[in-house]
């Protein structure tokens, strides 16, 4: 029994050291100075998993990123204030060119470059810090990512993803008010939970071929107006059947919709739940432009 856990603990050893030899792990602690109002936060990711969250600390921010020793991509975070004063954070997994030497890496004008190099898989981890409030621009490749937006102060967020699937979630309400959400995807798979508390004004989003996904929960800050356009994949909507909603559907020819039949039709391609009626004010304004798939709504 004693030499099975030896060789046990042996092979756990060598297993845990191949896996650091196959893997390198950058991980910075990047502070957040007090005197900053406001903040520009630029990630660009051509390929792998991107996660987001907060890191709940009051003046720092953290990165972390892993990625295969042999790939060609090198992490970089850089902080600078641009030309109007605005403090800019840019996250990038860059490209070294070809041939180039050890310090040498290409910007993020290659990043459509790095969008095919997908031969390898590496994760992009960055943790904010909750309150300086961010204007976030996102572009993404390849890949997925999970965004939790929770307890952030975002005031703008702008998301471009190609391929790489997205999955936003809220389980508390954003800091501050946030003007406007935008999401456009070439093909990928959106989710957004809880949009409610992002506080935005408006959320649009874009999805070119992929499917969409909206779940809207019991939340305390409804009354913004979600925008879907949904070209060649579904959309899903499913809300909480105490959250007032009111959804307008603009459809093509090729195009469904499945409304529950508690819905009541207000106006031409309007409708409305129970909650609607008795909080007409407070109530979020769903509406969907579908071309091809299927709108499907969800009410529990």
């Amino acid at each position: 029994m004693i030499r099975k856990h030896i060789l046990f603990i042996g092979y756990t050893f060598f297993l845990s050291l191949h896996l650091v030899a196959q893997n390198v792990v950058y991980i910075d602690t990047v502070p957040t100075k007090s005197t900053y109002q406001y903040l520009q936060l630029k990630v660009h990711i051509p390929t792998g998993e991107v996660f987001m969250q907060s890191s709940g600390l009051c003046g720092q921010s953290v990165s972390h990123f892993s990625c295969p020793t042999q790939d060609r991509s090198k992490p970089r975070v850089r902080t600078y204030v641009n030309s109007h004063g605005v403090p800019q954070r840019e996250i990038s997994m860059t490209e070294r060119a070809p041939g180039s030497g050890p310090n040498t890496a290409q910007t993020s004008d290659h990043f459509k470059d790095g969008l095919w190099n997908n031969q390898y898989t590496y994760k992009a981890c960055y943790n904010p810090d909750p309150n300086i409030p961010t204007e976030l621009v996102m572009d993404l490749g390849r890949g997925r990512s999970r965004l939790d937006f929770s307890d952030l102060s975002l005031t703008n967020v702008i998301i471009n993803t190609a391929f790489s699937d997205v999955t936003l979630t809220y389980s508390s309400a954003n800091k501050a008010k946030m003007e406007q959400m935008k999401i456009h995807a070439a093909k990928a798979k959106i989710i957004l939970k809880n949009p409610e508390y992002a506080r935005a004004d408006l959320i649009s989003i874009q999805n070119d071929m992929g499917d969409t996904k909206v779940i809207l929960g019991n939340g305390h800050h409804p009354g913004s107006t979600i925008f879907v356009q949904a070209g060649m994949g579904g959309c899903m909507l499913i809300l909480h059947k105490n959250h007032p909603v009111k959804i307008v559907v603009r459809k093509g020819l090729l195009a469904g919709e499945e409304i529950p039949p508690n819905f009541v039709k207000i106006a031409k391609n309007e409708y409305a739940n129970a909650a609607y009626q008795r909080y007409p004010k407070r109530a979020t304004t769903f509406i969907c432009n579908i071309d091809f798939g299927n709108l499907l709504v969800i009410e529990n």
